[in-house]
């Protein structure tokens, strides 16, 4: 079962610690400065309820935008969200294979690259569907 809490270190989180047998806990963050203080928090506090703090992830860490005033959205011409949000899917399916690789579960360098394909995949099939969401909502607010 994964459990996703709500950001930071409040009694919600120390009480579902504390009356939940967890196994383990991964920590989300986004690339900003400002997120790694809740990141140490949030280890400290896992730490203090003797919860082993397996693994951060930087949500987002392989977004880039063609231009500052980019804002990411469509125009409603079908475009790729992957490529109207700056996807660089080489990019992150190396990353997804280095990764891969350190993990170590993974022996055959085809299955590695193969999970890897998967996961961009994923990523840009959620892409797609939040694109398609925000188009709708824009669409039933005209």
């Amino acid at each position: 079962l994964i459990l996703d809490m709500p950001p930071g270190t409040g009694d919600i989180q120390l009480t579902l610690t504390q009356k939940l047998d967890i196994d383990a806990a991964v920590i989300v963050t986004t690339p900003q400065e400002l997120s790694f203080v809740d990141v140490e928090r949030g280890v400290e506090m896992f730490d203090t309820v003797e919860v082993p703090c397996v693994a951060v992830v930087e949500n987002m860490a392989y977004l880039e935008r063609e231009s500052e005033d980019d804002s990411g959205e469509s125009d409603g011409d079908g475009t790729n969200a992957g490529a109207v949000l700056g996807l660089d899917e080489e990019q992150l399916k190396l990353k997804f294979v280095e990764a891969l690789k350190q993990d170590g579960l993974l022996k055959d360098d085809d299955k590695v690259t193969d999970v890897a394909s998967d996961l961009v995949e994923l990523v840009q099939a959620n892409l797609e569907q939040q694109q398609q969401q925000q188009q709708q909502q824009q669409q039933q607010q005209q």
